[in-house]
């Protein structure tokens, strides 16, 4: 869990948001240790969904990989967002399979 969420951490910071960020070999290393960090943390029953916790520990953790705050935080809303549409398709995509299912049962 803790690689996968890393790369997509990585995806979206080097995807420049505003172009404003720039990552070099070691930022990138950085991420891979402090995101796991920060993805067992959301396992604790704070919040809804993690949603605050996420931001305000990344506003904390994430700048010693040398990011401003406010990039970091820009990177973990999109990052969240990224996840909510992933989740939205294969929930959509669940529903749809079993209502087919569903129907193949009655007839």
């Amino acid at each position: 869990m803790g690689v996968v969420a890393s790369f997509q951490h990585v995806v979206v910071a080097d995807a420049d948001i505003g172009g404003m960020l720039d990552l070099s070999g070691a930022q990138v290393l950085q991420f891979f240790v402090l995101v796991p960090v920060l993805a067992v943390s959301l396992t604790l029953p704070i919040t809804i969904n993690g949603i605050g916790l996420r931001e305000a520990l990344a506003a904390v953790l994430l700048p010693w990989t040398g990011l401003p705050p406010q990039s970091v935080v820009a990177v973990e809303v999109t990052t969240f967002l990224v996840q909510v549409a992933f989740s939205l398709v294969g929930g959509g995509l669940f529903w749809a399979g079993r209502a087919r299912a569903d129907a193949a049962m009655v007839q």
